[in-house]
């Protein structure tokens, strides 16, 4: 897989993370809070991880995050759009690479393209045309 390569590229390199190896671990959550809250408990707690990135519904982002959190461990989602997951209060290790419901309803830039112009640009010219 991608990551898989990504992570052999990074360890050969040896200049992204010099002394360290990054090592990648998975596990089926079966798109079930249950299976994900055993699956972040497991790799939280047995590997010492220092972030995961997953899940693919917002519903398993929230029961991972408050996991994740307790262990002090950042959770990135590629996928979870939920407004709640906004709440920095409640999910304060959690980040995510698209938009929340809240933007994506209205068509709304992504909240970091004020530090991105020429994504800005691009993003305007492809989807507010």
């Amino acid at each position: 897989s991608g990551a898989r390569l990504a992570v052999q590229q990074i360890n050969d390199a040896g200049m992204v993370l010099p002394g360290k190896t990054l090592r990648l671990l998975s596990f089926d959550t079966a798109t079930e809070a249950q299976q994900t809250v055993r699956g972040t408990l497991s790799v939280c707690d047995e590997y010492k991880v220092i972030g995961i990135v997953g899940t693919a519904t917002s519903t398993e982002s929230q029961a991972a995050a408050l996991i994740a959190e307790i262990f002090a461990t950042s959770l990135i989602s590629y996928a979870s759009t939920a407004a709640a997951l906004s709440d920095k209060d409640r999910y304060a290790t959690f980040f995510r690479t698209v938009p929340p419901d809240t933007l994506q309803a209205y068509g709304r830039p992504f909240p970091l393209s004020e530090y991105f112009p020429d994504i800005l640009a691009g993003y305007e010219r492809v989807v507010l045309k």
